[in-house]
C-alpha cells in the first residue's frame, strides 16, 4: 500500500460523512446494531441517520442515556451536552466551513487526472472565490 498523508492546518484528517457512509455500505454481514459514539453532538446523530437511510439500525446515545442493548432500546433519555466553544471563534458554522474545506481537499483529489483545460477552470473559479472573499 502507497499513501501520501498531508496535513492541512484547521482541516479535520478523519473522513468525511460520504466517506464513512461508504464504509458502511460495505458491511458484511450487516450488523444487527450501530451506535454511533464519536463526533460532536450535530456529527453523530446526523451519521446515524444517513446509517438508517442505509437500511441499518443505527443510534447516537446522548450524554447519561441508558441504552437496553438485548432489547435495542432507550431505557431512559439522555441529554445533548450543552455545546462550548473550546477556542474563540469555534462555532458550528466555523466547524461547518472547515467541513466544507475537507470536501473540497477531497474533491480536488478526485479531479486529479482531468485534462489541463478542465483542472485550469476549476482553478480559476476556486482563486475567483478566494480573490472575492480574501480582505
Amino acid at each position: 500500500v502507497r499513501a501520501e498523508i498531508v496535513n492541512f492546518p484547521g482541516l479535520s484528517s478523519h473522513a468525511g460523512l460520504d466517506e464513512l457512509v461508504r464504509w458502511a455500505e460495505g458491511f458484511s454481514p450487516r450488523p444487527k446494531e450501530v451506535f454511533v459514539v464519536h463526533g460532536d453532538a450535530d456529527v453523530a446523530p446526523a451519521f446515524a441517520e444517513r446509517l438508517r437511510g442505509l437500511g441499518l439500525s443505527a443510534h447516537a446515545p446522548r450524554f447519561s442515556e441508558v441504552y437496553d442493548l438485548a432489547a435495542c432500546r432507550v431505557e431512559r433519555e439522555g441529554r445533548t451536552p450543552r455545546k462550548t466553544a473550546k477556542v474563540r471563534g469555534d462555532t458550528p458554522v466555523y466547524r461547518r466551513l472547515v467541513s466544507l474545506g475537507q470536501n473540497l481537499v477531497d474533491l480536488i483529489a478526485k479531479k486529479r487526472g482531468l485534462a489541463n483545460k478542465e483542472l485550469a477552470k476549476f482553478a480559476d473559479q476556486l482563486q475567483s472565490l478566494i480573490d472575492r472573499w480574501s480582505d
